[in-house]
C-alpha cells in the first residue's frame, strides 16, 4: 500500500475529509470564531472578531503580520 507522508492512503482520504469538515466550519462561522486570538468578549451571531485591531480572516492566514491564525480545537469540540 502506497504511503503518503506517513499515512496510507485510506488514512489520507480521511484526513483530507476532515479538513474539509473544518474548513466549512471556518468558513460558515467565520475563521475568528475557532482561533485562539479572537476577542473572548465579543460574540455575536455565532461569530467573533481578532483581539488585534484591523486583523481580518483569512488575511492572517497568508499575510506574515502577528497575530497569526491559530486554531483552538476547544472551538471545534463544542460544534461536533
Amino acid at each position: 500500500m502506497t504511503l503518503l507522508g506517513d499515512l496510507t492512503r485510506p488514512e489520507n482520504c480521511t484526513e483530507l475529509a476532515q479538513r474539509r469538515r473544518i474548513r466549512q466550519i471556518l468558513d460558515a462561522r467565520g475563521g475568528c470564531w475557532a482561533c485562539q486570538n479572537r476577542d473572548t468578549t465579543v460574540m455575536a451571531w455565532g461569530r467573533s472578531v481578532c483581539q488585534t485591531p484591523k486583523r481580518t480572516w483569512p488575511a492572517c492566514t497568508t499575510d506574515s503580520r502577528q497575530p497569526a491564525f491559530t486554531l483552538d480545537p476547544d472551538q471545534l469540540k463544542d460544534m461536533a
